[in-house]
């Protein structure tokens, strides 16, 4: 059958929003690396408080675009660690994994180890080789025990108090927002491959709420190019488009 208009624009937008996304190889490259931090912090920080990193923000949600003011991508990451809010504070929470983090950057070697340790606002962010395209940023976190199971506090350098967060019941919320839609299409791709389902990586899986989230971050990124402190956290851009 000829294809319609229709079919014709909506293969070129759905190739047009492709190109926004990570590239599968350097995705895969990315979560080695967070997943190789971790599993360092968890067997060398100090083992009485357990330390567990995980990812979050767009990387979590898989709504991942490449910023138009620079050439990396930026992988989100919690450090969660099994601390009281008594027995730290936020200064000494941010300190402690800094210094670790640090350790962990002096005794990598590998072409692909991070270069730099770059202290933020409310995380740290390793760096590395150009070549690879993205940088790791970590926050550290304890738990917030007057929140959900994976509630969460972070720290601030200009707030005084523990600032509050969630980002796995956020991304719960999310995928609950579009699951039909993630469900069929996960059929749909294990079919063409004979597969089950759940042999499908959910990051493979891209339904429209996610292609529109990607497009208007995109579009965030371009028309705030040259006015970076004006432009909406990306948070509000998926929170208005998951209601939508």
């Amino acid at each position: 059958m000829l294809e319609t208009r229709s079919d014709i624009i909506s293969r070129l937008l759905t190739s047009t929003v492709q190109e926004l996304d990570i590239p599968p190889a350097l995705r895969a490259a990315a979560t080695a690396e967070y997943q190789r931090v971790g599993e360092w912090l968890a067997s060398h920080a100090d083992a009485q408080d357990g330390w567990v990193v995980h990812p979050q923000g767009s990387f979590l949600l898989n709504t991942v675009v490449l910023p138009s003011w620079g050439d990396e991508y930026d992988v989100d990451t919690v450090c969660r660690r099994a601390l009281a809010k008594q027995e730290t504070t936020q200064a000494r929470l941010k300190q402690e994994v800094g210094e670790s983090l640090e350790s962990y950057s002096a005794g990598q070697s590998s072409p692909g180890a991070p270069r730099a340790l770059k202290e933020r606002n409310r995380c740290w962010t390793l760096c590395y080789p150009s070549r690879l395209r993205f940088h790791l940023d970590v926050l550290p976190a304890i738990p917030n025990p007057e929140g959900g199971p994976s509630a969460i506090l972070i720290t601030d350098r200009e707030l005084r108090n523990w600032q509050f967060s969630d980002p796995l019941a956020y991304a719960a919320w999310f995928k609950q927002q579009t699951e039909l839609e993630f469900i069929a299409k996960r059929m749909r791709l294990a079919e063409a491959a004979s597969t089950p389902p759940q042999q499908i990586p959910e990051w493979e899986v891209k339904t429209t709420l996610h292609h529109v989230v990607q497009v208007l971050k995109a579009h965030r990124n371009e028309h705030f190019r040259d006015e970076l402190n004006m432009r909406p956290a990306s948070i509000l851009i998926t929170t208005l488009a998951a209601h939508a």
